[in-house]
């Protein structure tokens, strides 16, 4: 017993000489230099010790732990209430190690490593109920990896990739309920491959993508999952013939593109398969004679128009 206490006694001792040694001084005395290096006025040699700052009422409002003039250590930040706003490592002047952010209840709201100033390493952040709200991986600095993303109630909201600070790979959004809102392909930052576009759980659209723009065939679905239509795109623009179908499948009409441009002559369909219109389109309006016929392809009628206005 006597052993313990005369350790005691020596462990305390040290700990009360370090407290005492440690300077600390107000954070209106800190001066840096051109250079980035911390001085405190009335002294030649760069600082070490505790730069200490508070409100006018005296309350500490932050610490910062210097060395040779260069943060070096633990940065603390404080709320009013004197609970612990954020925490930062320093090492050589530049975040290293964990920092972390809390909110005024003292909840986790974010964490990240550094090395070297550059984030390094799974950075995560928090909603104030402390539920998962995102986390990324970094690679000095960059994104690279899962990124992952959260509604407030814990529930997957997206899922991407990065490879060097860019969107690479697929990224998946989806509804609270689980239900994929949609899927997309990238390919250094830009949408490459085949999109998909949900709704309600149900494919509603997808297309080929190259080079961030529409490029190849695209589909649209009825929520029968039956086709809609289907179009060509080229570098955006629609080229030939879009289709579009009934709901029991039949081809409904035909509208032809050039250049993303209505060009020809458009038709539209009974469910019978009987032409129902024919329309003669130019620059995107109806210039010349259109027809119409009845289900069993009797003509009916004609009109004549001029840039999409009836002349007769």
């Amino acid at each position: 017993m006597k052993k313990s206490l005369i350790t005691l006694f020596l462990i305390t001792s040290v700990l009360a000489f370090s407290e005492i040694n440690v300077k600390k001084v107000p954070y209106e005395n800190m001066i840096k230099s051109d250079d980035g290096i911390i001085f405190v006025e009335g002294d030649s040699a760069p600082y070490t010790g505790i730069i200490e700052k508070k409100s006018e009422d005296g309350r500490v409002e932050s610490t910062i732990s210097i060395k040779d003039g260069k943060l070096e250590g633990i940065e603390r930040n404080y709320f009013p209430n004197g609970k612990l706003k954020s925490e930062m490592s320093y090492k050589d002047g530049k975040l290293d190690g964990v920092s972390k952010v809390f909110s005024e209840e003292g909840v986790l709201l974010a964490e990240a490593y550094f090395t070297e100033g550059q984030p390094n390493g799974v950075s995560k952040e928090f909603y104030p109920n402390g539920k998962l709200k995102s986390e990324q991986n970094f690679s000095m600095g960059a994104l690279n990896g899962p990124a992952k993303y959260f509604f407030e109630s814990g529930k997957i909201y997206i899922i991407s990739n990065y490879k060097n600070d860019t969107l690479d790979g697929k990224l998946t959004e989806y509804q609270e309920d689980g239900k994929v809102l949609q899927e997309l392909l990238y390919e250094a930052n830009q949408l490459s491959g085949l999109i998909k576009l949900y709704r309600d759980g149900h494919l509603e659209f997808e297309t080929q993508y190259a080079n961030n723009e529409k490029n190849g065939l695209s589909k649209k679905y009825y929520p029968n999952g039956r086709l809609l239509s289907e179009v060509i795109f080229k570098d955006g623009k629609e080229i030939g013939i879009l289709k579009g179908y009934s709901q029991t499948g039949k081809l409904q009409g035909e509208i032809p593109y050039n250049n993303g441009v209505i060009e020809g002559i458009v038709k539209v369909y009974y469910e019978n398969g009987k032409v129902q219109e024919e329309s003669t389109y130019k620059n995107g309006m109806k210039n010349g004679i259109t027809k119409f016929y009845d289900e069993n392809g009797n003509f009916l009628k004609q009109a004549n128009f001029v840039d999409d206005k009836q002349v007769d």
